[in-house]
């Protein structure tokens, strides 16, 4: 730059030193260059104020920059400085709160673990609580079957009585169709009742329905064959019902049974109804013969309380004849209402003709 200043300089003094001959058209050749360099130089210094306030402005930038360092610098020092302790305030608060949060955590696990523990035991106590309501509500359950049961048994007996009751007077008042529906009642709620089926044949025989006299105190033999009364009940309907075959069967099943009731007087009525079922008479007097032989005088029930309607019922409906001429005094006898001596009488042989 200084060179090109130093070249100007000499240029400007060569034009000065020419112009004093120069001609006129020179010299305004000259006056142009010098105006040139005369701008020229403005320019110059222009330039030149330029580069200062460059060279001002490099400076202040420099500052600037250093300035801007220092700050960065010491900023970024003081913010490492406020990390690090905002780092170290929270590593100390949490570990301050981890330590209690883990105090708590480990209390609460604690607490869980007691209340846990009395839960299972609540638990263990309530299901041997229920476990006892269970077994007393089964008990009480069973006692209430149980008397439920005694109350049905009672109120079935009770009413099994007022039928039986009723069958009875019935009975009494000879009123045996409403006798049968009282026992066709009584039967609806104990079908194996054996007194009233006892009630049903007797109603049956004394209307003279023999079959379904017989049919019923089968039903009752078979409840209980040992009861003497229902098996001689049963051979009598056998030979009312004019069933032999029947009758002998059972004779032969409980033979020794039959003769011994009341002291042989059963069998020798039972043998002499079969004979006038036969229309036997000679046998019908055989039957009742050795009986009558050992018999005490007079007239007395022979066979306790043995009742007699159905066979009056029998008799009656069959024709007057010998077998029922002789079958209504040996009736009559084993009922007590004949004396032994009118009965042996009959027993005794027709008196020869007379020659």
């Amino acid at each position: 730059m200084r060179k090109l200043i130093a070249v100007l300089a000499f240029s400007f003094a060569a034009c000065i030193l020419s112009t004093a001959g120069a001609t006129p058209a020179e010299k305004t050749t000259i006056e142009e260059v010098q105006k040139s360099l005369n701008e020229l130089g403005k320019e110059m210094k222009a330039g030149k104020d330029d580069v200062a306030i460059l060279r001002r402005d490099q400076v202040n930038y420099r500052v600037e920059k250093d300035l801007l360092k220092e700050a960065y610098a010491s900023n970024l020092q003081s913010i490492n400085v406020i990390v690090s302790i905002l780092i170290g305030f929270i590593g100390v608060v949490g570990a301050i709160f981890g330590y209690f949060g883990f105090k708590s955590i480990q209390g609460f696990k604690a607490d869980y673990q007691r209340e846990l523990d009395e839960l299972r035991n609540l638990k263990t106590i309530l299901q041997n609580e229920v476990k006892v309501i269970v077994e007393q509500q089964s008990v009480v359950k069973d006692d209430v079957s149980k008397i439920v049961r005694i109350n049905e048994e009672q109120d079935r007996r009770l009413k099994m009585l007022e039928i039986v009751e009723k069958v009875s007077q019935y009975v009494h008042l000879k009123q045996f169709q409403f006798a049968l529906e009282y026992i066709a009642a009584g039967l609806a709620i104990d079908p194996d009742n054996v007194r009233l089926l006892g009630g049903k044949a007797h109603c049956h025989g004394v209307l003279g329905e023999f079959t379904s006299a017989i049919d019923a105190q089968r039903r009752a033999f078979e409840q209980d064959p040992s009861v003497m009364e229902n098996a001689l009940s049963l051979a009598e309907l056998y030979l009312l019902g004019n069933q032999v075959a029947e009758f002998d069967k059972l004779y032969e099943s409980r033979k020794e049974d039959f003769d011994k009731a009341s002291n042989g007087a059963t069998i020798a009525y039972l043998q002499a109804m079969r004979a006038f079922v036969k229309g036997n008479v000679e046998s019908m007097k055989e039957a009742i013969r050795s009986y009558v032989a050992t018999a005490s005088l007079g007239a007395s029930p022979r066979m306790g309380e043995w009742g007699f309607q159905e066979a009056y019922v029998a008799i009656n409906a069959v024709p007057d004849g010998p077998a029922k001429s002789m079958i209504v005094p040996v009736v009559e006898f084993f009922s007590g209402k004949r004396p032994k001596e009118y009965i042996g009488l009959l027993l005794m042989p027709p008196n020869p003709p007379s020659t």
